[in-house]
């Protein structure tokens, strides 16, 4: 959203940022849905100190007189997403947090932005959320109001809960094709351990043909040299 006489420009979240999966946890069904899927991507978790900088340098780096100032870790919003995280039962998320800083022209105006950013660490995926201002004043100055946006957002319980029941289903559709995939490959391979055992019979009786006809051979040989 802009402020109606365009010195004031904040936004919230980014449908350009993949989903991300912990390649420890990936399947071969969540590598076939990425191959299918450019919003999908399978790389170990990345903190908001490193990932942030590249993305305002990827999203923004090519407005006018573009210059990257700083990266600040937050560790003021690590621990309120802590805590969140607790009361919602989800302990085990680990998130991070870091304000990015740039500076760029607009129309002749110099402007100042900020980029806040977090990465979740939720174990078999991880998610990257996102928000920014940018000014021709400071930034800073407006973060207050667009933490109070922030807090202002409620999910529809209704739609929640269909959104859980639609990923629990996903969830154990891809184990039952990971159990699927799994039990093929062990047919597979045991399909593949018997054609070894019937060619190691073959070979072991060609060999044992082999070793009768050269004794045969070689008693023709001393009965004619007796």
């Amino acid at each position: 959203t802009v402020s109606p006489d365009g010195s004031v420009l904040v936004y919230s979240g980014d449908p350009s940022i993949p989903q991300y999966w912990s390649p420890a946890h990936a399947t071969p069904v969540h590598r076939d849905m990425m191959r299918f899927n450019p919003r999908m991507k399978i790389e170990p978790f990345v903190p908001a100190t490193t990932f942030f900088p590249d993305y305002v340098k990827r999203k923004f780096g090519q407005l006018p007189d573009f210059k990257l100032v700083a990266t600040e870790a937050d560790p003021g919003t690590e621990a309120k997403l802590r805590e969140k995280f607790a009361s919602a039962g989800m302990g085990r998320s680990k998130p991070t947090a870091a304000n990015v800083s740039f500076t760029y022209t607009d129309n002749g105006k110099p402007m100042r932005a900020l980029v806040l950013g977090t990465t979740t660490d939720s174990g078999p995926f991880w998610i990257p959320t996102v928000s920014g201002i940018a000014t021709t004043g400071d930034p800073k100055d407006y973060v207050d109001m667009l933490n109070a946006m922030g807090r202002s957002y409620v999910t529809n319980p209704a739609w929640q809960a269909e959104q859980t029941r639609k990923h629990q289903a996903q969830m154990a559709q891809i184990e039952e094709f990971g159990r699927q995939m799994t039990a093929q490959h062990q047919r597979n391979m045991a399909a593949i351990q018997a054609s070894a055992q019937r060619h190691q019979q073959r070979m072991a009786a060609i060999h044992a043909a082999n070793d009768a006809s050269m004794k045969a051979y070689d008693d023709r040989m001393a009965s004619s040299d007796a």
